[in-house]
């Protein structure tokens, strides 16, 4: 955060809840939800191994649609 800060580069942070609603449309969304619907993004043949990534995954989809 610090290097971002000091090279002027915007950060947004993202709650679980505004992830879930921005990926699935309803922020109470079960966690295979956000899964199968990163899967449908990406057009992976497999759900993502790790919550971790499809987390990482979802955040990197909304980086790029929020930039546009």
């Amino acid at each position: 955060m610090m290097l971002f800060s000091k090279n002027n580069i915007p950060v947004q942070e993202f709650t679980p809840i505004e992830l879930k609603k921005y990926i699935t449309g309803n922020g109470k969304a079960e966690k295979m939800l956000v899964q199968k619907m990163i899967m449908k993004f990406y057009r992976l043949q497999d759900i993502p191994a790790y919550n971790d990534a499809a987390d990482a995954l979802g955040l990197a989809y909304i980086g790029h649609k929020i930039s546009k």
